[in-house]
């Protein structure tokens, strides 16, 4: 990701990154189960975990029937690598098929929804510059309606 200023004031993980600053988003959802995943790398080497496992818990979150901090997951779900390059820093990220299904063995055939995103945040405190590869109709990483559809 090209970026002039990288920036996080993120100090451990399951923080709230996106109010930290810079932070890459990743989206995913197995349509064979109910809800989907969220996981956030910020350029310090922090993540953030989310699991929803059941339908419509954003909304419930949002409509502040449960807390969000019900949803992180501490155990490493993902591995990821972030550092800099000249005139950014990038995300490589793997993973697992265990995240959706323990006993699957092969993505063949699969058809998963999937959203990369990204909050360019500032170390001067700028409204962070928001953008995803789906073609979201308004502003919210949470529309998976408008996710991307990745074939295996």
């Amino acid at each position: 990701m090209l970026d002039s200023d990288i920036y996080t004031s993120a100090a451990r993980d399951n923080e709230r990154l996106w109010e930290c600053g810079d932070v890459f988003e990743i989206f995913l959802e197995d349509p064979r189960f109910p809800g989907y995943v969220e996981f956030h790398v910020a350029p310090s080497g922090h993540r953030m975990q989310l699991v929803f496992r059941e339908e419509g818990t954003f909304r419930r979150i949002t409509q502040n029937e449960v807390p969000l901090e019900n949803f992180f997951r501490d155990d490493p779900l993902f591995d990821f690598f972030t550092g800099p390059f000249d005139g950014g820093w990038q995300v490589v990220a793997s993973v697992p098929l265990s995240v959706f299904d323990p006993t699957s063995v092969s993505l063949a055939g699969l058809e998963w929804k999937a959203s990369f995103c990204r909050y360019d945040g500032s170390s001067s405190g700028q409204v962070p510059v928001l953008s995803s590869t789906s073609e979201h109709r308004v502003a919210s990483f949470h529309l998976r309606d408008d996710w991307s559809v990745l074939h295996f």
